[in-house]
């Protein structure tokens, strides 16, 4: 697997978190990562010792909240 870069990464959060329509804050919360965690990995100024982990935590939350606004709508 290719290793992913700060620019990817940085861009993977800031995609999701704009899809959910959500602040930092709102995101951190949701993800169970540190809203400072999160600024500085968006912000490029550092990077995950494990980025798949990582990775694979935001997609999950993300993954859930989506279904969780699914059913509310139905």
């Amino acid at each position: 697997m290719e290793p992913i870069s700060r620019e990817d990464l940085a861009e993977f959060i800031k995609n999701m978190r704009q899809t959910l329509g959500m602040n930092m804050t709102q995101f951190s919360k949701l993800t169970g990562i540190s809203t400072q965690t999160l600024t500085k990995w968006e912000r490029q100024e550092v990077y995950p010792k494990n980025i798949q982990a990582s990775i694979n935590k935001i997609r999950q939350s993300v993954r859930v909240e989506i279904e969780r606004r699914r059913r509310e709508e139905a």
